[in-house]
Parts: structure tokens; C-alpha cells; sequence
């Protein structure tokens, strides 16, 4: 989910925007909505990245701060919506920031399983 939405900002920063009520009306903006679509795109390439590492600790080292990274977003949306500055499909983010933050925090959680030469 978070590649097309972070491709969407970063090609398309204005209308991505806008539906979610903001207006990047000048350039400084338009960055500013392009830095979020690549920040978006790294979390999606951390989290992709993360399947493939064989250490389950740095496995739920990686789970737990994207959980906490995604805890922000989760804080920052809230605000958004508290102040108006997004509409209502700002609610969307909050139902995806926080299944994604518990998500992560359940794999940054989750007990280490015994190795095979524990086992024995």
C-alpha cells in the first residue's frame, strides 16, 4: 500500500494533496509534498527489506521503529484532523497508520523462536 501512495505524492503532489483537503499552491509546498511521497517510498523499501533479513533481532529492531514511525504519522494525521487542515478521508489514513503501527508493533513483540542447535 505504501508504494503507490508514496509514487502518488511523489509524481503528483498536488492532487494527491488535494484529496485530502490541502492545497500545495506554491512550489515550497509542492517540495514539501514530494519529500513526503519519497519518505513514504523509503518506509516501503525498509519494510520490504526487512522480510529478507534472517537475524529475527534485527528483525524486530527494524518492526519496532517503523512501528514508532508509523505512530507518528498516526499522532500527525490525528492533529491534521483536529485542526481541519484535512478532510474527512484523512480518517482513511488514521485507520491505515494505526493497523500498520499495530501490525508492526505485534512483529516487533512477537517472541524469538528457539534455533535448531537450541533445540537438541
Amino acid at each position: 500500500l505504501s508504494l503507490p501512495f508514496g509514487a502518488g505524492f511523489l509524481l503528483l503532489p498536488v492532487p494527491s494533496a488535494a484529496l485530502y483537503g490541502a492545497s500545495l499552491a506554491d512550489p515550497g509546498t509542492q517540495l514539501l509534498g514530494r519529500y513526503f511521497g519519497s519518505e513514504i517510498l523509503m518506509y516501503a523499501a525498509a519494510a520490504w527489506s526487512l522480510r529478507a533479513l534472517r537475524d529475527a533481532g534485527a528483525q524486530r529492531r527494524g518492526a519496532a521503529w517503523i512501528a514508532a514511525a508509523t505512530a507518528a504519522g498516526l499522532a500527525v494525521t490525528l492533529l491534521g484532523l483536529r485542526d481541519g487542515t484535512l478532510t474527512a478521508l484523512g480518517w482513511s489514513s488514521v485507520a491505515l497508520y494505526g493497523a500498520f503501527a499495530a501490525g508492526w508493533l505485534r512483529l516487533a513483540l512477537r517472541p524469538a523462536l528457539p534455533r535448531v542447535a537450541d533445540v537438541r
